[in-house]
């Protein structure tokens, strides 16, 4: 029996936006968010990265509570820099 190791196109936006997930509610949590406060999100990365932010944007927003996602745009109240995946992002989130 083989086993199909071929990561698809849709995997991977999800295994990304998954781990932008993860990063975002640690920065809720670094910044003492309340857990149900309302954010908005900055994010400067690659076009595919944004991508798959994007395809997944209903999950990230579900997840992180967030209003409003703004790409290549810097704001927010507290900022990170991170690298996922090899790919250079920064991150700002502001509670509304």
């Amino acid at each position: 029996m083989a086993v199909e190791t071929l990561l698809t196109e849709e995997l991977t936006y999800e295994g990304l936006a998954r781990e932008f997930v993860n990063r975002v509610q640690n920065m809720r949590k670094e910044s003492k968010f309340e857990v149900t406060d309302r954010i908005s999100i900055w994010l400067t990365a690659s076009a595919p990265f944004i991508q798959a932010v994007e395809r997944m944007r209903d999950y990230v927003s579900h997840e992180t509570l967030c209003e409003s996602l703004r790409y290549n745009e810097t704001g927010g109240t507290h900022q990170k820099e991170w690298k996922i995946d090899e790919e250079s992002i920064s991150v700002g989130i502001a509670r509304i």
